[in-house]
């Protein structure tokens, strides 16, 4: 089954299969696929973030205790090194880690008045 299968069959569970709930169907539909496109890991062969950019990232170093870990820090490699173990590092406080995917860091919550957290 298709994920966009997937989502209709949730609709339906949800809303029935009246015609009168084909909007809603719809527009749940089209939330889903927002959401999932908001937490979409991208791999850093694909296509990498600015270099200072803050990032969740998944580290990369099989057989370390870290493998696999989700961290935060900005990008700070340079994507020309002649390296490839060198053009995927994401700094934390104190070293730098390869990673194999990473997303922009997320916007903090908002507190009333519009003061960040």
């Amino acid at each position: 089954m298709t994920t966009l299968e997937q989502k209709q069959q949730a609709a339906e569970a949800i809303y029935g299969v009246h015609s009168d709930m084909i909007r809603r169907k719809t527009d749940f539909i089209a939330g889903a696929e927002w959401a999932e496109a908001q937490q979409r890991w991208i791999p850093v062969t694909e296509h990498l973030p600015e270099r200072g950019q803050g990032c969740l990232f998944v580290v990369y170093h099989p057989g370390d205790t870290r493998h696999g870990k989700v961290y935060a820090g900005p990008y700070t490699s340079d994507p020309n090194s002649p390296y490839i173990e060198e053009r995927y590092v994401f700094s934390t406080p104190g070293f730098g880690l390869s990673a194999s995917h990473w997303q922009p860091s997320p916007q903090p919550p908002v507190q009333e008045g519009g003061q960040n957290a």
